[in-house]
């Protein structure tokens, strides 16, 4: 219960600071990973674990849907390390859906464990970003 407390927390303060420090497309993608997050939890409590797993992986594809979406409308970089991360959770699902009978909380572990990475990763970025717009370094060619 308390690390549910602790990645709600961590999860919408870190769609707070891209909602305030990022630009239109980061805000609404920032929106799709709560209902994403949302969606995930509906789901396994209305139906359990195991049954509700197709449409948890259902809900992980349409977010990394969105997040290649951002990656490649995006001039920044770290949509493509989130982009990544959520591909693993999406591939551990499908696994957790393709192998039923196999230990299961492996999977739970490796959907839910790069979440935290990816978060820290948009957040840090998000930052970065906001920092270099203020300073009107953002994506200037150096060379």
């Amino acid at each position: 219960m308390v690390e549910a407390v602790l990645y709600w927390l961590f999860l919408l303060s870190a769609c707070g600071a891209t909602i305030v420090l990022g630009q239109r497309n980061e805000a609404i993608f920032a929106a799709a990973l709560v209902l994403a997050s949302a969606a995930t939890i509906s789901f396994t409590t209305l139906l359990g674990w195991t049954n509700s797993q197709p449409y948890v992986l259902m809900v992980d594809a349409v977010l990394l849907l969105c997040t290649l979406i951002l990656a490649f409308r995006s001039a920044s970089y770290w949509p493509i390390w989130f982009a990544a991360l959520q591909l693993i959770g999406v591939s551990s699902g499908l696994a957790a859906v393709l192998f039923p009978t196999r230990v299961p909380a492996i999977y739970i572990i490796l959907a839910g464990f790069w979440s935290i990475p990816a978060l820290t990763i948009m957040t840090i970025g998000i930052v970065r970003d906001h920092w270099s717009r203020k300073r009107g370094t953002y994506m200037v060619d150096t060379a």
